[in-house]
């Protein structure tokens, strides 16, 4: 990530969004993932991904703040993002 980022000429990000392969992934990758990423994000900024089982979401990242942003019922299945802190 860090290579990518400086090859671009950024040092901070206002903003990531991602998500349904992190729920996939074994934790010590996912918590390493989400790690880089904080490194680089701005001190206001968040990191968003959206889930349709949230369930699932809260019980993958028990060590982190979730916060739920929007949803919307007319997705199918429907959709809900969240922040996670």
């Amino acid at each position: 990530m860090r290579n990518s980022l400086e090859n671009l000429w950024i040092n901070k990000v206002d903003l990531i969004i991602c998500w349904l392969w992190l729920v996939s992934m074994p934790k010590e990758i996912r918590d390493s993932i989400l790690e880089q990423s904080y490194n680089y994000i701005k001190d206001w900024a968040e990191f968003r991904g959206f889930t349709y089982m949230p369930k699932i979401l809260k019980n993958t990242f028990p060590d982190y703040k979730i916060k739920l942003i929007n949803h919307t019922f007319r997705n199918f299945p429907p959709a809900f993002v969240y922040s996670v802190i």
